[in-house]
Parts: structure tokens; sequence; C-alpha cells
């Protein structure tokens, strides 16, 4: 979008697509001229038919593994390279451009699950809005992975990289536990950390 880098959610939206995905993110995609996915494998959540995937748009993949281009979705052009080093050499010979309207179009749609207010039970907002609230603005979060994971990584506000540990659409069952662990309590010991997990996927007993 030459958007002068990747600073902000309104300079860019891929975001989460496909079935855990934003409405907003699947309305960029489905209605974009130049789809440029970074890292991503096209996996059936994120493209559930891959014929009709960004069918409008022309696809650029970038990713280290030459193994997962043209894998699930076919593109009009790929680089296998380190995202970083490409990222760098986009933001130095992409010029800054306006697209407002083009924002303003697909921020007009939702960009977070919507729910239904009930009085007599919890949604998954809520807690996670509690949770944010209570919370200070550094605290770490590592997700296992399940629908806990997706209701983390959408309303949950993140202000540096590294503050989220997740493995994605990885699929990687007992994740979080090891992430909280090595990656939170380990690394940055002084910090409050969040271990999100859905009851059925670990029992932990105090010994």
């Amino acid at each position: 979008m030459g958007g002068g880098g990747f600073h902000g959610r309104n300079d860019l939206t891929t975001g989460m697509i496909g079935m855990h995905g934003s409405q907003a993110s699947n309305m960029a995609v489905d209605g974009c001229d130049l789809l440029i996915a970074f890292g991503c494998r096209f996996s059936a959540r994120v493209a559930l038919d891959p014929s009709s995937f960004a069918r409008q748009a022309k696809i650029v993949h970038v990713d280290i593994d030459r193994s997962e281009i043209n894998k699930n979705v076919m593109t009009d052009h790929h680089i296998v390279g380190d995202a970083k080093r490409v990222l760098e050499l986009l933001n130095e010979r992409v010029m800054k451009k306006d697209h407002t309207p083009w924002k303003e179009y697909v921020f007009s749609f939702p960009t977070e699950t919507e729910y239904t207010l009930a009085s007599e039970t919890l949604n998954p907002r809520q807690i996670t809005d509690s949770i944010d609230r209570l919370c200070p603005r550094d605290v770490m979060v590592a997700t296992d992975v399940g629908q806990h994971q997706m209701w983390t990584i959408q309303h949950l506000h993140y202000s540096y990289p590294g503050q989220l540990l997740t493995s994605g659409g990885f699929g990687a069952m007992g994740f979080g536990l090891g992430a909280a662990i090595e990656g939170g309590g380990e690394a940055i010991p002084d910090n409050i950390l969040i271990y999100a997990t859905s009851n059925r996927r670990h029992l932990i007993r105090e010994t």
C-alpha cells in the first residue's frame, strides 16, 4: 500500500484472515489488487477455498522456506528470503501514497468478533477486556492452541514485539506452557505473564 512502513494498525490490514480472522481483514483480502504475504503457509484455516482465495488480487508470497511456495495457494510472484530483509528492501523502494478511501472501506467492517450480550453468562470479550484493564501495559501473554487463542489475539492489546507468545497457525498443542516458562518467566523474570489455555488441554497439579 506504500504506507511508509508498518507503523500501526491503520497502515496495513492483513492481520488474521480466514476462519479466525476479522471481517475487516477478510474483506481486505477479498477486495485487494495486490496481496503480499510474509511467512504465510496459506493453511486451510487461512485459505478455506484456495481456488477463490483473494481472487481479484495478484499474490506475492515471501517465505524463507521454499517448500511453502505454491503449496496451497498459487502465487503470481514469490521471493524466497528472510522477511526482515525483504521488508527493508521494500521500504527503500516503495513511495509513500495515500490510500484513505481504501482504509475507510476496510475499517467500515468489524475488526473484532462481536458478541451478543447475555445477562446470565460472560462472553469472551468481557473476560479479555477485564484482563486487559487490570494488567499493566507490559504484561506478556502466552497461549496454547484453541478458540481461547483467537480471543486472546483479537481482544488483548499489545504494545511491543515479543509481548505475545503464540504458535500462530502451526497448531502446536502444549506450546503455551513451555512458552510461559521459558519465553516469559525465564527470559524476563520480573514481568507479569498471562498463560491462556483451555481446561481441556492441561491439568496442572500443585506438588
